[in-house]
């Protein structure tokens, strides 16, 4: 059901407030993150924090980037522009993932908010 952004396992890794409010929030439900995030996280890893990084990976399901996704990633970046807004790319792939997946996406960034119909959980 939940997807978490790169913004949500950097507070589970550093075990902030933040992180409490996650894991109340999805409780026991399947938690997922995506190919895109584990990307974006290992770019900013000191090598140290690998194997916490690894241990909190191993207990997420995973959803890869498709290419059904990159046709919703592109309706997305259209509609982005057409209403004179922009996110990040690696964003509108994490949306694109979780929209075609019919999860909920919980992070810490208001920037998902630019995204029509992409369900979401702000926390913070």
């Amino acid at each position: 059901m939940y997807v978490l952004d790169s913004s949500a396992l950097i507070e589970l890794m550093k075990n902030s407030n933040k992180a409490h409010a996650i894991y109340e929030l999805v409780n026991e439900s399947r938690v997922y993150t995506t190919s895109i995030n584990i990307y974006e996280l290992l770019l900013g890893l000191k090598q140290d924090e690998r194997k916490k990084f690894s241990q909190l990976i191993d207990e997420l399901s995973l959803l890869d980037f498709t290419s059904s996704d990159a046709d919703k990633s592109v309706e997305i970046k259209q509609k982005l522009e057409e209403s004179g807004n922009t996110i990040h790319i690696l964003d509108i792939f994490i949306a694109s993932i979780c929209m075609n997946n019919n999860k909920v996406l919980v992070t810490l960034d208001n920037d998902f908010k630019r995204v029509s119909g992409l369900k979401l959980q702000l926390i913070g």
